[in-house]
Protein backbone atom coordinates (compact mmCIF):
# COMPACT_ATOMS: atom_id res chain seq x y z
CA UNK A 1 0.00 0.00 0.00
CA UNK A 2 1.40 3.33 -0.77
CA UNK A 3 1.68 6.15 1.52
CA UNK A 4 0.62 10.31 1.70
CA UNK A 5 0.51 12.87 3.71
CA UNK A 6 -3.21 14.78 4.35
CA UNK A 7 -2.87 18.53 5.59
CA UNK A 8 -3.61 19.18 8.96
CA UNK A 9 -6.15 21.91 7.53
CA UNK A 10 -7.90 19.19 5.39
CA UNK A 11 -10.86 19.35 7.29
CA UNK A 12 -11.34 22.92 8.03
CA UNK A 13 -11.08 23.66 4.38
CA UNK A 14 -13.77 25.16 2.70
CA UNK A 15 -13.22 23.07 -0.31
CA UNK A 16 -13.56 19.97 1.57
CA UNK A 17 -16.48 21.39 4.08
CA UNK A 18 -18.79 22.07 0.86
CA UNK A 19 -17.38 19.08 -0.77
CA UNK A 20 -18.59 16.76 1.84
CA UNK A 21 -21.97 18.59 2.80
CA UNK A 22 -23.00 18.61 -1.01
CA UNK A 23 -21.49 15.15 -2.07
CA UNK A 24 -22.12 13.24 1.94
CA UNK A 25 -19.40 11.85 3.96
CA UNK A 26 -18.37 9.23 1.43
CA UNK A 27 -17.17 12.00 -1.04
CA UNK A 28 -13.91 12.10 1.16
CA UNK A 29 -13.78 8.54 1.56
CA UNK A 30 -14.11 8.36 -2.23
CA UNK A 31 -11.61 11.36 -2.14
CA UNK A 32 -9.12 9.34 -0.08
CA UNK A 33 -9.45 5.88 -1.34
CA UNK A 34 -8.35 7.30 -5.13
CA UNK A 35 -5.28 8.92 -3.41
CA UNK A 36 -4.18 5.58 -1.53
CA UNK A 37 -4.77 3.70 -4.75
CA UNK A 38 -2.98 6.64 -6.84
CA UNK A 39 0.21 6.42 -3.91
CA UNK A 40 0.08 2.23 -4.18
CA UNK A 41 0.57 2.53 -7.34
CA UNK A 42 2.40 5.50 -8.10
CA UNK A 43 5.38 3.91 -10.22
CA UNK A 44 3.07 1.70 -12.28
CA UNK A 45 3.15 2.23 -15.49
CA UNK A 46 -0.77 2.86 -17.66
CA UNK A 47 -1.05 -0.18 -18.87
CA UNK A 48 -2.78 1.72 -22.63
CA UNK A 49 0.04 4.56 -22.82
CA UNK A 50 3.34 2.30 -21.16
CA UNK A 51 4.22 5.55 -19.09
CA UNK A 52 3.74 6.66 -15.32
CA UNK A 53 1.28 9.31 -15.15
CA UNK A 54 1.74 12.12 -13.05
CA UNK A 55 0.63 11.43 -9.53
CA UNK A 56 -2.43 13.77 -9.66
CA UNK A 57 -4.09 11.23 -12.02
CA UNK A 58 -6.46 9.16 -11.28
CA UNK A 59 -8.00 7.26 -14.32
CA UNK A 60 -11.70 6.94 -15.57
CA UNK A 61 -11.52 3.48 -14.80
CA UNK A 62 -10.30 3.63 -11.22
CA UNK A 63 -12.85 6.60 -10.20
CA UNK A 64 -15.56 4.41 -11.38
CA UNK A 65 -14.58 1.28 -9.41
CA UNK A 66 -14.22 3.98 -5.95
CA UNK A 67 -17.65 5.68 -6.93
CA UNK A 68 -19.95 2.22 -8.34
CA UNK A 69 -23.22 4.10 -8.74
CA UNK A 70 -23.03 7.06 -6.59
CA UNK A 71 -22.80 10.37 -8.41
CA UNK A 72 -22.92 12.61 -5.81
CA UNK A 73 -19.60 12.41 -4.65
CA UNK A 74 -18.19 12.81 -7.94
CA UNK A 75 -20.09 15.99 -8.94
CA UNK A 76 -19.15 17.40 -5.27
CA UNK A 77 -15.18 16.73 -6.03
CA UNK A 78 -15.64 18.58 -9.17
CA UNK A 79 -18.25 21.17 -8.47
CA UNK A 80 -16.08 22.18 -4.81
CA UNK A 81 -12.34 21.61 -6.88
CA UNK A 82 -10.86 19.19 -5.22
CA UNK A 83 -10.59 17.34 -8.52
CA UNK A 84 -11.15 18.19 -12.08
CA UNK A 85 -11.52 16.30 -15.55
CA UNK A 86 -8.29 15.44 -17.26
CA UNK A 87 -6.88 13.86 -20.17
CA UNK A 88 -3.60 12.32 -19.54
CA UNK A 89 -1.33 10.89 -23.22
CA UNK A 90 -5.38 10.22 -24.31
CA UNK A 91 -6.41 8.33 -20.95
CA UNK A 92 -9.29 10.10 -19.55
CA UNK A 93 -9.65 10.47 -16.08
CA UNK A 94 -9.17 12.86 -12.88
CA UNK A 95 -6.77 15.74 -11.71
CA UNK A 96 -6.46 15.58 -7.66
CA UNK A 97 -6.19 19.14 -6.99
CA UNK A 98 -4.47 21.12 -4.18
CA UNK A 99 -1.56 18.99 -4.43
CA UNK A 100 1.08 20.43 -1.40
CA UNK A 101 -1.71 22.74 -0.35
CA UNK A 102 -4.07 19.57 0.59
CA UNK A 103 -1.70 16.44 0.27
CA UNK A 104 1.63 14.77 -1.09
CA UNK A 105 2.47 11.28 -1.83
CA UNK A 106 5.37 10.18 0.13
CA UNK A 107 8.77 9.95 -2.00
CA UNK A 108 9.95 6.84 0.34
CA UNK A 109 8.40 3.99 2.19
CA UNK A 110 8.32 4.58 6.12
CA UNK A 111 11.41 3.95 7.97
CA UNK A 112 13.63 3.69 4.25
CA UNK A 113 16.18 6.35 4.22
CA UNK A 114 17.34 6.60 0.38
CA UNK A 115 18.14 10.08 0.65
CA UNK A 116 21.49 10.87 -0.80
CA UNK A 117 23.58 12.55 1.69
CA UNK A 118 25.08 16.39 1.30
CA UNK A 119 28.51 16.26 0.03
CA UNK A 120 31.39 16.88 2.07
CA UNK A 121 32.14 19.71 -0.79
CA UNK A 122 29.11 21.66 -0.52
CA UNK A 123 28.84 21.19 3.23
CA UNK A 124 31.80 22.97 3.88
CA UNK A 125 31.23 25.95 1.37
CA UNK A 126 27.78 26.59 3.03
CA UNK A 127 30.30 26.66 6.62
CA UNK A 128 32.87 28.87 4.81
CA UNK A 129 29.66 31.09 3.12
CA UNK A 130 28.44 31.47 6.64
CA UNK A 131 31.42 32.19 8.74
CA UNK A 132 32.37 29.06 10.24
CA UNK A 133 29.50 29.79 13.14
CA UNK A 134 25.86 29.57 13.62
CA UNK A 135 23.68 31.80 12.41
CA UNK A 136 21.59 32.15 15.15
CA UNK A 137 23.51 32.34 18.05
CA UNK A 138 26.89 32.71 16.75
CA UNK A 139 28.42 30.02 18.26
CA UNK A 140 31.01 27.42 16.39
CA UNK A 141 30.86 24.26 17.77
CA UNK A 142 29.24 21.59 16.68
CA UNK A 143 27.88 22.74 13.75
CA UNK A 144 25.00 21.35 11.16
CA UNK A 145 23.34 22.44 7.74
CA UNK A 146 20.25 23.65 8.11
CA UNK A 147 17.61 23.35 5.48
CA UNK A 148 15.52 27.04 5.20
CA UNK A 149 12.66 25.32 3.33
CA UNK A 150 12.48 21.75 5.11
CA UNK A 151 13.17 18.90 2.87
CA UNK A 152 10.59 17.10 4.38
CA UNK A 153 8.56 19.75 2.99
CA UNK A 154 9.94 19.86 -0.65
CA UNK A 155 12.84 21.88 0.39
CA UNK A 156 15.51 20.73 -2.06
CA UNK A 157 19.97 20.66 -0.97
CA UNK A 158 20.94 23.82 -3.02
CA UNK A 159 22.87 25.98 -1.49
CA UNK A 160 20.78 28.45 -1.06
CA UNK A 161 18.41 26.38 1.27
CA UNK A 162 21.17 25.25 2.95
CA UNK A 163 22.06 27.42 6.26
CA UNK A 164 24.55 27.18 9.07
CA UNK A 165 23.25 26.28 12.43
CA UNK A 166 24.60 24.43 16.00
CA UNK A 167 22.76 21.31 16.72
CA UNK A 168 20.81 22.69 19.40
CA UNK A 169 19.52 25.59 17.49
CA UNK A 170 19.00 23.33 14.49
CA UNK A 171 16.71 21.08 16.81
CA UNK A 172 14.98 24.07 18.58
CA UNK A 173 14.02 25.16 15.09
CA UNK A 174 11.58 21.81 14.27
CA UNK A 175 10.32 21.80 11.11
CA UNK A 176 8.86 25.05 9.60
CA UNK A 177 8.60 27.24 6.65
Amino acid sequence: MGTFDVSTRFHADPRVVCARVAGGAETIGVWVSCLMWRSANKNMPDPVVGKVPPVWFIPESVAKAELGRRRKPLAALLKWGLWERHTWEGVKGYKILAEKDLWRIKRRAPGVYKRPLISQLVRDSIYARDGFKCLHCNTTERLSLDHIYPYSLGGTDDPGNLQTLCVSCNSRKGVSA
